[in-house]
């Protein structure tokens, strides 16, 4: 891109500006890394979902014909419960989504290879070595010829497949090259912006697509005569990138648009099948995890449940019972989440630990945020009258599950002082 820009409220316009302009509205995602729907714990939490981003492409595409919908990489994150069946589910929802082009990121290739090759996504490898993938894309939009890149990044390189991070100069090299022969040229990659930067030569490059900057969207800037985009991360929102090509293949103006996902956006009614085969693969893997966790459960679970507290703690037992976290499960059950176990974590006592909570029917009184899921299994507190002290509580605890994508602008002093029940609440 050869490129001097002048701000104008949102609208850059470049010098050059031909007779003809041809438009290409590119509509870019980070990547959902793992999140199938948004949690909805809070209302800041509930945006994102791969429905609603269905129905967010769906009205972009009656509004603009010619949409190329890229994303950022890292669909995928293995540290996230019940990772596998989100991947699975995640793969088949985005296939549905009319996908141009979506960069390798590392949690992509965290079940090897194998799957990516049988995938309807176009995965672009970039620089990552023995995939089997293509590396770059050749694309048209409205009669502009496209390339489209992917940059995976040093360090992010794994055993399995022999995935490596080889140099980024040959798909650069074919980016400049279309850049040359008049197409615009987009690169795509999991790292975030300051990263790619940092690391890479963008001369030729019109756009940088990157991830991994937060859970907020920053406005599209130039930089170094390149667009650099990154919308936030885990899917949450799309950024509709507008630009205008003259004859020349040179970029004349663009337009930057956040597309918010929240509550308001309805799912999208097509994918409707797909989300009802999903919630039913949790329900099965859950029951299937409860039976395992019985046949292996030995011995007493160290969880006495909330109940067990009320006899020497009745006013905080009180105070508690009032209170959000008391309704935790239920709220998980009203939302249709009572079997996912991404949330079941921080809505039970105990969750995937030894005498933990396993379902409503064999463990009811685990069921919420209680007392022991601040201060620890509390059995022998409650055996010895009070001579063991339970655990203390600590803000790694409340951050474990109020993170800022759950719940932004958590604020852990506020919440403590309406949670308060110290020594003064004992019974004598």
């Amino acid at each position: 891109m050869r490129l001097a820009a002048l701000a104008l409220a949102g609208l850059v316009l470049l010098p050059g500006a031909a007779r003809a302009l041809e438009t290409v509205t590119l509509a870019v995602s980070g990547g959902p890394q793992g999140e199938v729907a948004p949690c909805a714990c809070s209302a800041g939490g509930d945006t994102g979902g791969i429905a609603r981003r269905a129905t967010a492409l769906a009205r972009l595409r009656r509004q603009a014909p010619g949409v190329l919908h890229v994303s950022t990489g890292d669909l995928f994150d293995p540290a996230v419960p019940g990772h596998r069946l989100r991947s699975r589910a995640i793969r088949r929802g985005l296939a549905r989504l009319g996908l141009d082009g979506v960069a390798l990121g590392p949690g992509d290739t965290a079940y090897g290879l194998a799957p990516l090759r049988r995938d309807a996504l176009p995965w672009l490898a970039g620089n990552a070595g023995g995939t089997g993938l293509p590396a770059v894309r050749h694309t048209r939009v409205n009669g502009v010829p496209v390339m489209l890149g992917a940059w995976y990044p040093p360090g992010a390189d794994t055993a399995r497949d022999r995935v490596r991070a080889g140099p980024a100069t040959p798909v650069l090299a074919a980016l400049r090259a279309a850049d040359a022969r008049g197409a615009l040229t987009v690169l795509l990659t999991s790292a975030a912006p300051e990263r790619a930067r940092a690391a890479l030569h963008l001369a030729g490059i019109d756009v940088l697509a990157a991830g991994r900057a937060g859970p907020r969207p920053a406005p599209t800037r130039v930089r170094d005569g390149t667009l650099v985009v990154h919308p936030a991360e885990r899917g949450m929102r799309l950024v509709r990138l507008t630009v205008e090509v003259n004859a020349r293949g040179e970029v004349a103006l663009w337009r930057h648009q956040t597309v918010p996902l929240r509550a308001g956006v309805p799912d999208f009614g097509p994918l409707d099948a797909w989300q009802a085969a999903y919630a039913e693969a949790r329900r099965a893997d859950y029951r299937a995890r409860v039976a395992r966790r019985e046949r292996a459960r030995a011995g007493e679970t160290p969880y006495v449940g909330a109940d067990g507290c009320r006899a020497c703690h009745g006013p905080a037992h009180a105070a508690w019972r009032r209170s959000d976290h008391a309704d935790a499960r239920a709220d998980l059950t009203a939302r249709g989440k009572a079997a996912d176990p991404g949330c079941l974590r921080c809505h039970v006592v105990g969750w995937g630990g030894p005498g933990g909570y396993m379902d409503p029917y064999l463990t009811p009184h685990l069921g919420g945020v209680q007392c022991e899921s601040c201060h620890g299994p509390s059995r022998e507190h409650v055996a010895t009258g009070g001579v063991i002290p339970p655990p203390r509580p600590g803000g790694r605890r409340c951050r474990a599950c109020h993170t800022p994508e759950n719940s932004p602008g958590f604020d852990r002093a506020a919440y403590a002082a309406r949670l308060r029940h110290d020594a003064a609440t004992l019974v004598p």
